[in-house]
């Protein structure tokens, strides 16, 4: 078994930009009462859909459909020579900040071309992921991951017996937004990922690349 998603990686400017920011934003242990993880660099990226576990036969079809689907997008883009790209123009807390898990930065609007090649994306993914019909598609990327465990239960300026003082929390992320405002991610590729995460190799690794771009 293979645990796969559609994904977009960021350029190495957008890349350098977010990896600047651990340094610039620190926020003490004592503000969450858990401990934050940043994404590394390197794996950096906008899911267009999370696959799942399949089997490895599985790949080959998966590979071929999202090659129908980006040339059947290239065929019938409105321009022939722009490469879709999306802002990146908020701050959010997800799934809430009484509950952050993720901090993520989102876009406010989505331009035709983007549209465009994100339903042509999820609608081939369909017969391999029959979730992708039922989920809303919120375009985004992690920034950094909070962790379940909580540290201690008696550590002073912690509320209730999570320790979690989400209401700073929030005041203080959004700090970040000046840093990285906004974010144009040109989507130039798409890539069929197999994910590592948990295991020794704990990457992503790219089993198929497909270019957006025109080669008329």
């Amino acid at each position: 078994m293979v645990r796969l998603f559609v994904g977009t990686f960021l350029e190495p400017h957008e890349r350098n930009l977010i990896a600047a920011l651990p340094e610039k934003h620190v926020f003490p242990e004592s503000l969450t009462n858990r401990k934050i993880r940043w994404i590394s660099p390197e794996k950096l990226h906008m899911t267009w859909v999370f696959i799942g576990e399949v089997q490895e036969e599985s790949i080959k079809p998966i590979a071929e459909a999202l090659t129908s689907s980006i040339k059947e997008y290239l065929k019938l883009a409105v321009s022939k020579m722009e490469v879709p790209s999306i802002k990146f123009d908020r701050i959010a807390i997800w799934p809430n900040k009484r509950n952050a898990r993720h901090l993520v930065i989102t876009a406010s609007r989505q331009e035709n071309a983007f549209r465009q090649l994100s339903h042509s994306i999820r609608k081939s993914m369909i017969p391999f992921c029959q979730g992708v019909q039922e989920e809303k598609f919120r375009p985004h990327i992690t920034l950094f991951r909070i962790s379940r465990k909580i540290l201690t239960t008696s550590t002073p300026d912690l509320i209730a017996e999570s320790g979690f003082d989400y209401n700073r929390f929030a005041s203080e992320v959004m700090t970040i937004k000046s840093s990285i405002e906004p974010l144009v991610l040109r989507l130039n590729s798409v890539h069929l990922v197999a994910s590592h995460l948990g295991s020794p190799v704990d990457a992503y690794q790219s089993l198929h690349s497909f270019s957006i771009r025109r080669e008329d």
